[in-house]
């Protein structure tokens, strides 16, 4: 139940930006911080509420990642289970793409404890795009390019990932700005619901927007603590690059 859009403008900044849909009942996340790692790498990222860990975050080594759950995986019960959002802070720790690499075969055997997910990864200066799906059975990554357009929904998932990727490419005529991604991931199109980018049900809703642009010099993140069709006010965060 999530919408993220990856890509880079034409000044030469990566930007992801990424609504977050949970459960109503959901607690409150936390505002993003800036965090020194196990290996003093620093990073930024908001934590959730509930389980901690995080679903999107960037280092000052220029690593940017984001998850999203895997509604069309296998879920089971697993013993000592691991939550997802415990991935991006382990990952965040690398130096480089080699250190990120083996940050991510050491965490095989965590990954096999959580439920499915989607986790991407990109560096700021390069187009290419590692995206990691864990289906609950198989591991299994892929390399491709960016601008990227991912999504999740538990509920109509065909029909959300049709709707929220046709709003995309009616906007890709237009250069990327905030302006232009304040109007997408504040839509309602077809209809404010289940499968709109900002996305509204009963039990469900979009809970947050963060985008964080990465540059040469500094990683902004900028987080609205609820829907933006609704929320005005963001918490903004900047890290210096290493």
């Amino acid at each position: 139940m999530c919408t993220a859009v990856v890509f880079s403008s034409p000044d030469g900044r990566l930007c992801i930006a990424f609504n977050r849909d949970e459960q109503r009942s959901r607690p409150i996340a936390a505002a993003p911080t800036i965090v020194e790692l196990a290996a003093g790498t620093n990073a930024v990222f908001p934590a959730d509420g509930q389980a901690g860990g995080t679903w999107i975050g960037a280092n000052a080594h220029g690593l940017g990642l984001f998850l999203l759950n895997n509604y069309q995986g296998v879920s089971r019960q697993v013993a000592h289970a691991v939550t997802r959002g415990a991935l991006i802070p382990a990952l965040l720790d690398a130096p480089s793409r080699d250190g990120f690499e083996v940050l991510l075969r050491d965490q095989n055997a965590q990954i096999r404890r959580m439920q499915p997910f989607q986790l991407y990864a990109v560096w700021h200066g390069s187009d290419d795009l590692l995206c990691i799906r864990w289906s609950g059975e198989d591991l299994r990554d892929e390399r491709t390019k960016i601008p990227r357009v991912a999504v999740s929904s538990s509920v109509m998932f065909d029909a959300a990932d049709a709707h929220r990727r046709a709003q995309f490419a009616e906007s890709t005529s237009r250069e990327w700005t905030d302006d232009t991604l304040d109007v997408v991931f504040s839509g309602h199109l077809p209809a404010r619901g289940p499968t709109s980018i900002c996305m509204h049900r009963d039990d469900a809703k979009t809970v947050s927007h963060t985008r964080l642009w990465i540059s040469a010099t500094d990683v902004r993140m900028r987080y609205w603590p609820g829907p933006l069709c609704q929320t005005r006010n963001s918490i903004d965060v900047s890290l210096t690059r290493s």
